[in-house]
């Protein structure tokens, strides 16, 4: 299982529970989807949703499973039936504005991840992805600021500075580029 759908982890007692039987089906979907059966998980979240469709999580890993097989469309629609319902949660919006990004609309994608800082400001991966987003529209300036924050936010994550490290590199800072790389590598 992917450490983003480790975040949705086993259904517990929240805003608009769902019933029971919805619920262990979805813990269920994570159980399988832990031990990487996401066939069935994916099955296991159908069923949940059928008995209740504001399900949140249940909507977000299933979106997370369909982006995993690359059903970027798919994963878009669960997604933003997730936001529907719970429009102001920074996990839905950070893994919407993933999908968008990998759907190359990232207009949409850096406005969804914008909202996403304002609900949880300074969430290490959040700054990362709008990173990512910006580089791709080639506002490296932007990008280079958001994995700066990120880094001075989460040092010892090696991610963050492996996408610095590619950021320098592709606006040709050639000098910077290996050594952001290579340090958080080593940690």
């Amino acid at each position: 299982m992917s450490k983003r759908q480790r975040q949705h982890g086993s259904a517990k007692a929240s805003r608009g529970d769902p019933p029971q039987a919805a619920a262990q089906l979805y813990n269920e979907g994570v159980r399988l989807a832990g031990g990487g059966r996401l066939d069935e998980a994916a099955e296991a979240y159908r069923r949940a949703l059928e008995l209740a469709p504001e399900f949140v999580e249940a909507h977000c890993n299933l979106g997370l499973i369909e982006a995993g097989r690359q059903r970027l469309a798919e994963a878009e629609r669960h997604l933003r039936q997730a936001l529907r319902i719970r429009p102001d949660d920074p996990l839905v919006l950070n893994n919407l504005g993933q999908i968008l990004t990998r759907r190359n609309n990232t207009d949409q994608a850096e406005r969804v991840l914008r909202q996403a800082l304002r609900r949880a400001p300074g969430q290490p991966m959040l700054l990362t992805n709008l990173g990512n987003c910006l580089r791709l529209q080639e506002h490296l300036s932007e990008a280079e600021a958001a994995y700066r924050n990120w880094r001075r936010r989460a040092p010892t994550w090696a991610v963050c500075s492996s996408s610095r490290g590619v950021r320098t590199r592709q606006s040709r800072c050639w000098r910077g580029a290996w050594p952001a790389t290579r340090d958080r590598c080593r940690s």
